[in-house]
């Protein structure tokens, strides 16, 4: 009846990719910027430098919902 769902948590780069951070190759190359080299970098550290990870799209969308609420 219930599936087991195996939780997977963001790799460095991921969580880094979701702050728009140029951590591959492919997005350095599509934002014109160098890549940030992540090598030295420990999953833990890399969480913390990547915070809650909240993706750039989702505060978009929290900023058009408090700009939609304004009023004159």
């Amino acid at each position: 009846m219930f599936h087991k769902v195996r939780q997977q948590f963001l790799s460095v780069e991921e969580a880094l990719s979701t702050h728009c951070i140029p951590v591959t190759p492919e997005v350095a190359k599509a934002s014109g910027s160098p890549q940030l080299d992540i090598s030295h970098v420990s999953h833990g550290e890399g969480v913390k430098m990547a915070g809650n990870a909240m993706s750039l799209p989702c505060v978009g969308a929290m900023l058009l919902c408090a700009v939609m609420g304004l009023t004159k």
